[in-house]
């Protein structure tokens, strides 16, 4: 639970960008807009861990996968996978500065299957690698 809650408060403080640009005028029923968007989120925060596919969240809201993707993009400014890598990194940082856990075990738990890929991730996202980060902000 500590964890959890440390997550959320290094989310409420880092920096905050906007997820759409578009009016809800432009949009024909907004309140369904943001309850498709709400939905991939709250998929992508409760399965960040596992393997999250197109396809799945696709089939979740009666989209094909390029149609998801537009929307996605449209509705979020993100692409889809990098807004899943964004939340897997997020969740790294918290572990890197509040656990011992090794590099390659918390790439593992943040849904990254392949530590060069993490690494790689991390550093575009961060702009610095893991151990870096983690002698940075490391808590002790």
């Amino acid at each position: 639970m500590i964890n959890f809650l440390s997550f959320v408060d290094y989310l409420n403080n880092t920096s905050t960008r906007l997820l759409s640009n578009m009016p809800a005028s432009e949009v024909k029923d907004a309140g369904t807009l943001q309850a498709r968007i709400n939905d991939v989120v709250d998929y992508v925060m409760e399965n960040y861990q596992q393997p999250i596919r197109l396809k799945t969240l696709a089939d979740r809201l009666d989209m094909t996968e390029s149609y998801f993707s537009r929307f996605f993009h449209q509705s979020s400014g993100h692409r889809f996978i990098d807004f899943v890598n964004r939340v897997r990194v997020q969740r790294a940082c918290v572990l890197l500065s509040d656990t011992d856990d090794t590099i390659a075990d918390i790439s593992q738990m943040v849904g990254f299957h392949n530590l060069a890929n993490f690494s790689r991730q991390f550093r575009r996202i961060k702009g610095i690698s893991p151990l870096a980060y983690r002698k940075k902000y490391s808590a002790q």
